[in-house]
């Protein structure tokens, strides 16, 4: 029954699910299309293999993905978290080769800075269209024209 069902905080990267949707979202762009994945690599909400078919989904889509590694192989604890996060390098390196991307380890923050410099991304400024329907065009057309006949007539107002 419900009363059975347990809930539990799960701590972790959904590297999948930031993936997936990431992929999803600048999927459409025409200018060349990068992701930044800075984790420690656990995947703790999917399948590894559910990972892998992202990644083939997101590679399909011609996307990059560099990797950043943000923790240490030996492990650390998290503030105010009771678990341990250690590096998962494999994976992100696996991630990285499969999308045509980097990895670099990062441990402190200069080499995070670093990092993200090393990357190569193309600053884009583009026009993005507000597409008005005519008839709003069209009613606005009308209220200058109505505008411009009232103070044009008896109508004005005289300072």
């Amino acid at each position: 029954s419900i009363r059975d069902i347990k809930i539990s905080n799960v701590h972790g990267t959904a590297i999948g699910d930031a993936l997936k949707t990431s992929a999803n979202t600048i999927s459409s762009s025409e200018k060349s299309r990068s992701i930044i994945l800075l984790t420690d690599g656990q995947e703790n909400i999917a399948l590894e293999s559910e990972v892998e078919k992202i990644v083939d989904f997101v590679e399909s889509k011609q996307i990059t993905v560099n990797t950043i590694g943000v923790a240490t192989k030996g492990g650390g604890s998290l503030p105010g978290l009771n678990t341990v996060s250690t590096l998962d390098d494999k994976m992100l390196r696996d991630i990285a080769d499969s999308t045509k991307g980097l990895y670099v380890q990062s441990e402190t923050k200069e080499e995070l800075i670093e990092a993200y410099n090393s990357f190569t991304y193309e600053l884009t400024e583009s026009n993005i269209p507000i597409y008005l329907s005519l008839p709003f065009i069209i009613i606005a057309i009308l209220i200058l024209f109505v505008e411009w006949i009232l103070v044009n007539t008896k109508y004005r107002t005289i300072p």
